[in-house]
């Protein structure tokens, strides 16, 4: 079980109807792609949202910056 907090920016885009995922990365694997769905997380501006999410153990977890990150808008 991984605790993840959310912090969203300053800029707000309308309306986030997309799904959102993330993934850990740990020393000897990395998880598939883990949904956050909650009822109460917006991802809002300026919001902090907490879920707690199942998955495969990754070993020690990795912090640090993705080499790239995307975002698509229709």
């Amino acid at each position: 079980m991984y605790n993840v907090e959310v912090q969203t920016g300053d800029e707000q885009i309308d309306p986030l109807d997309s799904p959102v995922y993330m993934q850990i990365y740990g020393t000897t694997t990395t998880t598939p792609k883990l949904f956050l769905e909650s009822k109460n997380a917006s991802f809002a501006k300026n919001s902090t949202s907490k879920f707690s999410v199942s998955s495969n153990n990754v070993g020690e977890v990795m912090i640090g910056e993705k080499k790239s990150l995307s975002k698509k808008f229709s």
